[in-house]
């Protein structure tokens, strides 16, 4: 071999050698994890079955459908909890929420994330004390950290109905509305693992379309709605208006709905039920 081959062999060899000392000493690429939320349940699956009821623009900000924000993140193996926050009010125009998660050791982790949450209420509780409470949205997600930079969508969905009560030609003194719901679901974790069953009790003053939170009917229960209607005389202790106990199913991010028509002429209280697809009159009540 020529004295030029062997030293050009040499070189080769010195730089193989130096490359792989070098790649060996060089530190991991820090690990970050950018989660960007957005929103999915943006209109309720069949609010196009109600002319009278406005579908939200998908151009909202992210604020608009989750005024508040709560996440924990945990180790998937050993359950311990690694980042938590505080409820953070929302109020900017952005169309998604970032939550960057920087220098977590390589693994698996859990992202629990909740919006519309307050600190009077503990975390997945749906109806406290028969309150309706709110709009609850939640998401979770499985988050594998490597030594990295990293981006992960994860939708938030929403884990409630609405029941919606129209009231149609009304006299004017009529103006106050009281319901009751029972049985509905308690809590939900953030996979939409329900769970208990509670009531709901409100009153509130009437409007041509009144609307209502509420959790989904339990699992082999069917949900009893009652409607009292009041008028505006203080001393007034009676309803004028008590509706016989009326069959609803609520489903999460679907709307229930009933009506009641007031027929002066006919001389009645009509009401309706609004069940698979369809406008059915389950009672007719003789004005008194």
């Amino acid at each position: 071999m020529s004295k030029n081959v062997h030293s050009f062999c040499m070189v080769v060899l010195l730089a193989v050698l130096a490359s792989s000392c070098i790649k060996e000493t060089l530190p991991e690429c820090p690990s970050e994890m950018i989660v960007k939320l957005v929103i999915k349940d943006m209109n309720y699956s069949n609010i196009a079955h109600f002319p009278e009821l406005s579908p939200e623009s998908t151009s909202q900000p992210f604020s608009h459908f989750s005024g508040s924000l709560y996440y924990i993140l945990t180790d998937a193996a050993t359950k311990q909890t690694v980042r938590e926050s505080e409820i953070m009010v929302l109020n900017d125009n952005n169309p998604d929420y970032t939550i960057t998660f920087n220098d977590l050791p390589a693994g698996k982790y859990e992202l629990s994330v909740w919006g519309n949450v307050t600190n009077a209420i503990p975390i997945g509780i749906l109806h406290q004390n028969g309150l309706e409470h709110t709009d609850i949205y939640t998401a979770q997600a499985t988050l594998s950290i490597i030594p990295d930079s990293q981006t992960q969508t994860v939708e938030l969905v929403r884990a409630k109905g609405k029941l919606v009560v129209f009231c149609r030609n009304f006299p004017s003194n009529i103006s106050v509305l009281s319901l009751a719901i029972a049985p509905v679901y308690q809590s939900v974790d953030a996979t939409l693992n329900y769970q208990g069953s509670t009531n709901i009790q409100k009153s509130t003053t009437l409007q041509a379309i009144n609307e209502t939170f509420v959790a989904p009917t339990p699992q082999g229960s069917t949900t009893k709605l009652d409607l009292s209607f009041y008028t505006t005389d203080s001393r007034a202790t009676m309803p004028v208006l008590k509706v016989p106990q009326m069959d609803i199913a609520m489903h999460r991010n679907e709307i229930s709905a009933v009506a009641i028509d007031y027929d002066e002429t006919g001389g009645a209280w009509e009401i309706w039920s609004y069940t698979e697809g369809e406008w059915t009159k389950v009672h007719h009540l003789d004005i008194e």
